[in-house]
């Protein structure tokens, strides 16, 4: 009983490890994309990231680029 305990353990940390991961990558790619386009965040209301990231999302599959809807689903950058 204890190994498995000790198993529940690692596997507890390691999630709390890529949820941490997760959200740094986040956090690193949101600050990019307001850095690369000079936004103001002032400007920046929930409303309006969605709206950019909708057009982020329209500007990539125009492109032909394949991304996924599922956020659980591995993004696929294949261009065709």
């Amino acid at each position: 009983m204890a190994t498995i305990n000790k198993k529940l353990e690692q596997l507890k940390k390691i999630k709390e490890e890529i949820a941490f991961e997760k959200q740094k990558i986040e956090q690193d790619f949101g600050k990019e994309i307001i850095t690369t386009l000079n936004l103001d965040y002032d400007q920046l209301t929930k409303k309006e990231m969605k709206r950019l990231a909708n057009q982020f999302k329209n500007n990539l599959e125009q492109s032909h680029v394949s991304i996924s809807d599922n956020p659980n689903e591995q993004n696929q950058y294949d261009t065709h």
